[in-house]
């Protein structure tokens, strides 16, 4: 019975492209937005979201970070682990 009812609607279709939850901004303003929020939670006392909106504004630091070092194309991570730099 279930094969009649794919037959019937047809072959499954991709959903079309979705714009980027953060609306396509660049990283510095996602860094920015993230360390505002995580502030704002801090001072709301919500320890756990605090710490998700900093991870988020790392993450957009160390992209930042990546971008500005010379030769940055495949490096970034590796770099960092061998030098032993943290945030």
């Amino acid at each position: 019975m279930h094969q009649n009812l794919r037959r019937r609607n047809g072959p499954q279709r991709f959903a079309p492209a979705r714009r980027p939850p953060n609306g396509g901004a660049n990283a510095r303003q996602n860094y920015e937005r993230y360390l505002a929020l995580g502030r704002e939670a801090q001072l709301a006392g919500d320890e756990v979201e605090m710490e998700r909106c900093y991870q988020f504004a790392e993450h957009y630091f160390r992209v930042m970070r990546a971008a500005n070092a010379p030769g940055s194309e495949g490096k970034g991570r590796s770099d960092a682990r061998a030098t032993g730099d943290r945030l």
